[in-house]
């Protein structure tokens, strides 16, 4: 028996390296990932985390640095915690460090301009929901408001003195979600090939949405999303799906994956919803047609048993 557990996860990430005015950067970079469906989440619940690092390997500040600590820092527009983001009903959390008023930055890492380089940093916070109305649906990206990591010192040698700041990186990608109040109709979808005396047998099944909220956040939904596939089982070149390996299991059997026109399904990339071949389209949902097909696993010797082996779906913006 086979069961397929759909998990939605969105996700999406950029980084980019750069030379700054002041350091030598090996690695700069920032990314906004979004890990939860926003509709479906409550206030409290995080649904992404925002991130930056770096590496650099030498440093010329244009001033006296007072204690020798130059920092590398996201600077915020907000509350004393809560940094307002691209998306209304999420914000970054930017605790324990403040979002606003901030000394050193809403989030801040440090390099110690007299200690040994290469020197690296990290800092990463979460995406929170909170109580306030997310926006109609539609195709949004989220990320930082203020999206850009500062250099920020002060000027001084035995005493500080004025605060700088400088732009390191404008950071011009987001976290890529889909807010759509379409959802799963049934996260757990068995297939049941029965009892099957050869190594032939297909069995169709559907992925259906509802609860959409209108031909616009359908064909939005539709145009957009992709799935992956995520299985231990999953062959090397994604033809296929083997069979566990158990006291009861069947071997020499495996499961290819079909959309509903009957073409094969690569499990080892993404697949685009659109590109379905047997899908339905309403205003209020979407229903995509696969078919599982039973086919002979050449790399062992055929006996008999059960075939249990799973699948996950993961939804992915693209």
């Amino acid at each position: 028996m086979i069961r397929l557990l759909f998990i939605c996860f969105f996700s999406l990430s950029y980084s980019s390296g750069a030379y700054a005015i002041f350091c030598q950067f090996d690695e700069l970079y920032a990314n906004s990932v979004v890990t939860a469906d926003l509709i479906t989440s409550k206030p409290g619940d995080v649904v992404g985390y925002h991130e930056f690092g770096w590496t650099t390997t030498g440093c010329q500040p244009p001033t006296p640095v007072y204690n020798q600590d130059f920092y590398i820092s996201y600077l915020g527009k907000g509350g004393t915690t809560g940094c307002i983001t691209t998306i209304s009903g999420v914000y970054l959390d930017a605790s324990p460090d403040l979002c606003s008023p901030a000394t050193y930055g809403s989030v801040s890492t440090k390099i110690k301009l007299d200690q040994s380089f290469p020197q690296s940093g990290y800092a990463r916070r979460n995406f929170v929901r909170n109580s306030y109305a997310l926006p109609p649906p539609g195709n949004y990206v989220l990320k930082p408001y203020e999206s850009k990591l500062y250099y920020l010192w002060y000027v001084g040698t035995t005493s500080p003195g004025v605060g700088r700041t400088s732009i390191l990186l404008g950071v011009t990608q987001g976290g890529g979600t889909v807010i759509t109040t379409c959802s799963l109709v049934n996260s757990n979808i068995v297939v049941d090939f029965g009892e099957i005396s050869e190594a032939k047998a297909s069995e169709p099944f559907d992925i259906e949405f509802s609860g959409c909220t209108n031909q616009a956040d359908t064909k939005r939904f539709n145009d957009t999303v992709s799935l992956s596939f995520v299985s231990d089982q999953i062959r090397a070149d994604g033809s296929a799906l083997r069979n566990k390996s158990c006291a009861y299991c069947a071997k020499g059997l495996q499961i290819a994956l079909k959309d509903g026109s009957g073409k094969p399904i690569d499990l080892t990339k993404n697949y685009k919803l659109s590109s379905n071949g047997a899908s339905t389209i309403s205003p209020t949902g979407l229903k995509y047609g696969f078919i599982a097909d039973l086919q002979r696993d050449l790399d062992e010797a055929l006996s008999g048993g059960s075939i249990d082996t799973n699948l996950t779906f993961v939804t992915t913006v693209e």
